[in-house]
């Protein structure tokens, strides 16, 4: 009846004195569709009143770089000529996150901007240049379980070492701005998205360097949509689905995750939006000895404020 070898690993392993850093080759997208879509109110060609449109971004590739130390990271991503093989006028996309893991605690700050969308009519792809997305989101959540690390999830500065799940509820705040420019005709709408989303997360510990991990939030909320300084307020639904497989050593680490986000909301007979966001990523990384002032610095934080001495 003694524990074996296994039993006796702390759940997880950190790396207070690394700078993680990864590489990133993202496929990301914003697609929406727009049912009830009125001619008047936002003026496309050759799009008639009343018809249904999922308009999907013309770049969907991006490189991104991500850095990371102790409870900190940024990472930023943006689509580089050689990815993708369409000259398309005036399109862009760009991504921003920071991430912050204070105890248990977590908190992330996303922004996608994109621009230069298409649909297919008539069996035919029709692209608008001036279609744009701008979308801010604001995620905190707690992890119920102490021996769960939501770090060797999202960011390998931590690695579990043996299989455990936990209970993870986030509150989700999000704004996004819907642009539309056609022939100096401009038109706009706002929405804002607040919910709590209760989930659960596990990760499998396949041996000594591989790890699989799979999770869900889902919850409603309130939406609210401002168009041509009106404000309306609609129930909203959102579901987010997660998933990695990572492999681990000492400096070097690897791995692939999956991310896709909807969220489901109406506005009367006028328009209604579903917003869908997804993301693959293949990462690459390593980790360096971080600067000794840097380990100095950090311990003074953590001692101010009674975190624990690895955040």
């Amino acid at each position: 009846n003694s524990p074996s070898p296994k039993d006796t690993l702390p759940a997880f392993i950190r790396y207070p004195d690394k700078l993680t850093t990864r590489t990133q080759l993202t496929y990301v997208g914003n697609s929406f569709l727009i049912r009830n879509f009125s001619g008047e109110r936002f003026p496309l060609p050759g799009i008639d009143e009343g018809t249904r449109l999922r308009l999907d971004p013309v770049y969907s590739t991006h490189l991104s770089f991500v850095a990371q130390f102790r409870i900190l990271e940024l990472g930023f991503g943006f689509t580089p000529n050689f990815l993708n093989d369409k000259n398309a006028e005036d399109a862009r996309q760009f991504n921003l996150q920071i991430k912050i893991y204070p105890g248990r605690w977590a908190y992330e700050f996303s922004f996608l901007d994109q621009r230069g969308f298409e649909t297919a009519l008539d069996g035919e792809d029709v692209y608008f240049p001036g279609v744009s997305t701008s979308k801010f989101q604001n995620v905190l959540g707690y992890v119920f379980n102490p021996n769960f690390s939501l770090r060797a999830l999202q960011s390998p500065n931590e690695w579990q070492t043996r299989s455990a799940g936990s209970f993870i509820p986030k509150g989700i705040f999000s704004y996004t701005r819907y642009r539309f420019e056609n022939e100096g005709s401009k038109n706009a709408f706002n929405s804002f998205d607040l919910g709590l989303a209760p989930g659960y997360f596990y990760t499998w510990v396949l041996g000594k360097r591989f790890l699989l991990s799979a999770g869900n939030n889902s919850g409603i909320g309130i939406n609210l949509l401002n168009q041509n300084g009106e404000t309306d307020a609609y129930l909203l639904w959102e579901s987010v689905f997660q998933a990695s497989l990572g492999y681990n050593d000492q400096r070097f680490f690897a791995g692939i995750n999956g991310t896709y986000s909807f969220m489901e909301h109406g506005a009367g007979n006028e328009i209604q939006v579903f917003d869908r966001v997804y993301f693959v990523r293949i990462s690459l990384g390593y980790r360096f000895d971080a600067p000794k002032k840097w380990n100095e610095k950090a311990d003074r934080i953590n001692q101010k404020y009674g975190w624990g001495p690895s955040n």
